[in-house]
Protein backbone atom coordinates (compact mmCIF):
# COMPACT_ATOMS: atom_id res chain seq x y z
CA UNK A 1 0.00 0.00 0.00
CA UNK A 2 1.05 3.56 -0.68
CA UNK A 3 1.32 5.92 2.31
CA UNK A 4 -1.34 8.61 2.46
CA UNK A 5 -0.02 12.08 1.53
CA UNK A 6 -0.55 14.90 4.04
CA UNK A 7 -4.10 16.33 4.01
CA UNK A 8 -2.87 19.76 2.89
CA UNK A 9 -0.79 18.39 -0.02
CA UNK A 10 -1.55 19.56 -3.55
CA UNK A 11 -0.73 17.83 -6.83
CA UNK A 12 -0.32 18.70 -10.47
CA UNK A 13 -2.56 16.77 -12.86
CA UNK A 14 0.46 14.72 -13.93
CA UNK A 15 1.28 13.85 -10.27
CA UNK A 16 -2.35 12.92 -9.57
CA UNK A 17 -2.43 10.64 -12.64
CA UNK A 18 0.87 9.02 -11.62
CA UNK A 19 -0.41 8.41 -8.07
CA UNK A 20 -3.54 6.76 -9.51
CA UNK A 21 -1.63 4.74 -12.10
CA UNK A 22 -3.59 6.19 -15.03
CA UNK A 23 -2.76 8.38 -18.03
CA UNK A 24 -3.53 12.08 -18.36
CA UNK A 25 -6.00 11.21 -21.08
CA UNK A 26 -7.87 8.91 -18.65
CA UNK A 27 -8.05 11.71 -16.05
CA UNK A 28 -9.44 14.10 -18.66
CA UNK A 29 -12.03 11.45 -19.63
CA UNK A 30 -13.16 11.12 -15.99
CA UNK A 31 -13.47 14.93 -15.77
CA UNK A 32 -15.53 14.96 -18.99
CA UNK A 33 -17.77 12.21 -17.56
CA UNK A 34 -18.16 14.31 -14.36
CA UNK A 35 -16.64 11.53 -12.29
CA UNK A 36 -14.01 14.05 -11.19
CA UNK A 37 -14.68 17.71 -10.40
CA UNK A 38 -13.84 20.23 -13.10
CA UNK A 39 -11.57 23.11 -12.08
CA UNK A 40 -13.29 26.48 -12.04
CA UNK A 41 -12.13 28.88 -14.75
CA UNK A 42 -10.67 31.35 -12.21
CA UNK A 43 -8.65 28.52 -10.54
CA UNK A 44 -7.35 27.05 -13.80
CA UNK A 45 -3.66 27.81 -14.38
CA UNK A 46 -2.81 25.36 -17.14
CA UNK A 47 -0.07 22.93 -16.15
CA UNK A 48 0.36 24.84 -12.86
CA UNK A 49 -3.17 24.01 -11.66
CA UNK A 50 -3.06 22.25 -8.30
CA UNK A 51 -5.46 19.53 -7.12
CA UNK A 52 -6.15 18.63 -3.52
CA UNK A 53 -6.08 15.27 -1.78
CA UNK A 54 -9.83 14.68 -2.25
CA UNK A 55 -9.32 14.80 -6.04
CA UNK A 56 -6.52 12.22 -5.80
CA UNK A 57 -8.55 9.98 -3.47
CA UNK A 58 -11.49 9.99 -5.88
CA UNK A 59 -9.25 9.34 -8.90
CA UNK A 60 -7.41 6.47 -7.19
CA UNK A 61 -10.67 4.93 -5.98
CA UNK A 62 -12.04 4.95 -9.54
CA UNK A 63 -8.83 3.43 -10.90
CA UNK A 64 -8.75 0.80 -8.13
CA UNK A 65 -12.43 -0.22 -8.31
CA UNK A 66 -13.00 -0.04 -12.09
CA UNK A 67 -11.61 -3.52 -12.88
CA UNK A 68 -13.91 -5.04 -10.24
CA UNK A 69 -17.08 -2.94 -10.70
CA UNK A 70 -16.67 -2.09 -14.44
CA UNK A 71 -18.92 1.03 -14.38
CA UNK A 72 -18.38 4.54 -13.04
CA UNK A 73 -21.85 5.08 -11.53
CA UNK A 74 -21.65 2.32 -8.87
CA UNK A 75 -18.06 3.27 -8.07
CA UNK A 76 -18.99 6.91 -7.54
CA UNK A 77 -22.05 5.98 -5.48
CA UNK A 78 -19.92 3.76 -3.24
CA UNK A 79 -17.20 6.41 -2.89
CA UNK A 80 -19.68 9.21 -2.14
CA UNK A 81 -21.42 7.13 0.55
CA UNK A 82 -18.16 6.16 2.25
CA UNK A 83 -16.73 7.73 5.40
CA UNK A 84 -13.44 9.65 5.12
CA UNK A 85 -11.53 6.63 6.49
CA UNK A 86 -13.28 4.30 4.04
CA UNK A 87 -12.44 6.64 1.13
CA UNK A 88 -8.76 6.36 2.01
CA UNK A 89 -9.07 2.57 2.00
CA UNK A 90 -11.04 2.51 -1.29
CA UNK A 91 -8.29 4.62 -2.87
CA UNK A 92 -5.72 2.01 -1.84
CA UNK A 93 -3.79 4.30 0.49
CA UNK A 94 -2.37 3.14 3.78
CA UNK A 95 -4.63 4.67 6.45
CA UNK A 96 -3.02 7.14 8.84
CA UNK A 97 -2.00 5.67 12.18
CA UNK A 98 -4.74 5.66 14.76
CA UNK A 99 -4.27 8.08 17.63
CA UNK A 100 -3.25 6.44 20.88
CA UNK A 101 -6.20 5.47 23.04
CA UNK A 102 -7.17 8.00 25.66
CA UNK A 103 -6.60 7.03 29.24
CA UNK A 104 -9.86 5.90 30.80
CA UNK A 105 -11.10 8.23 33.50
CA UNK A 106 -9.83 7.24 36.91
CA UNK A 107 -12.48 6.40 39.41
CA UNK A 108 -11.75 7.44 42.94
CA UNK A 109 -12.50 4.66 45.41
CA UNK A 110 -15.32 5.32 47.82
CA UNK A 111 -14.66 5.72 51.52
CA UNK A 112 -16.02 2.21 52.09
CA UNK A 113 -13.47 0.72 49.64
CA UNK A 114 -10.41 2.38 51.15
CA UNK A 115 -8.80 0.51 54.03
CA UNK A 116 -7.13 3.07 56.24
CA UNK A 117 -4.98 2.34 59.27
CA UNK A 118 -6.67 2.89 62.64
CA UNK A 119 -6.72 6.54 63.64
CA UNK A 120 -6.10 7.83 60.11
CA UNK A 121 -9.00 9.68 58.51
CA UNK A 122 -7.27 10.07 55.13
CA UNK A 123 -8.29 12.68 52.57
CA UNK A 124 -11.13 15.05 53.39
CA UNK A 125 -14.30 13.14 54.09
CA UNK A 126 -17.42 15.21 54.65
CA UNK A 127 -19.11 14.57 57.94
CA UNK A 128 -16.12 13.05 59.76
CA UNK A 129 -15.20 14.63 63.05
CA UNK A 130 -11.46 15.10 63.37
CA UNK A 131 -9.89 15.11 66.80
CA UNK A 132 -8.33 18.47 67.58
CA UNK A 133 -4.55 18.30 67.72
CA UNK A 134 -2.35 20.97 69.20
CA UNK A 135 1.26 21.46 68.24
CA UNK A 136 3.84 23.62 69.96
CA UNK A 137 6.13 25.50 67.54
CA UNK A 138 9.64 25.79 68.98
CA UNK A 139 12.07 27.89 66.88
CA UNK A 140 15.52 26.29 66.84
CA UNK A 141 17.38 28.66 64.52
CA UNK A 142 16.39 31.06 61.70
CA UNK A 143 14.32 29.08 59.22
CA UNK A 144 13.99 25.96 61.42
CA UNK A 145 11.02 25.27 63.65
CA UNK A 146 10.58 22.19 65.80
CA UNK A 147 6.99 20.97 66.03
CA UNK A 148 6.18 19.17 69.25
CA UNK A 149 2.78 17.63 69.78
CA UNK A 150 1.27 19.11 72.92
CA UNK A 151 0.12 15.65 74.04
CA UNK A 152 3.57 14.12 73.43
CA UNK A 153 4.88 11.73 76.06
CA UNK A 154 7.68 12.58 78.50
CA UNK A 155 10.43 11.10 76.28
CA UNK A 156 9.41 13.25 73.27
CA UNK A 157 9.29 16.34 75.49
CA UNK A 158 12.82 15.52 76.81
CA UNK A 159 14.22 15.16 73.24
CA UNK A 160 12.69 18.51 72.29
CA UNK A 161 14.29 20.20 75.34
CA UNK A 162 17.69 18.68 74.45
CA UNK A 163 17.44 20.00 70.87
CA UNK A 164 16.63 23.47 72.11
CA UNK A 165 19.53 23.29 74.59
CA UNK A 166 21.92 22.02 71.92
CA UNK A 167 21.02 24.53 69.20
CA UNK A 168 19.77 27.35 71.40
CA UNK A 169 16.40 28.98 71.29
CA UNK A 170 16.04 31.79 68.76
CA UNK A 171 15.34 35.12 70.36
CA UNK A 172 12.34 36.84 68.85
Amino acid sequence: MVPLPPPDATFSLREAARLAGVTLRTVRYYVAQRALPKVKAEDFKGADTRYDLSFVLRLRAIATLLPEMRRLEPILARFDAASPEERVRLAGFEPPPAPPPADPPREEPSAAQVKLPPGFAGAYRAGLAYPAERWDHVPICPGVVLLVKAEADAEAQRVAREMVALFGKVQA
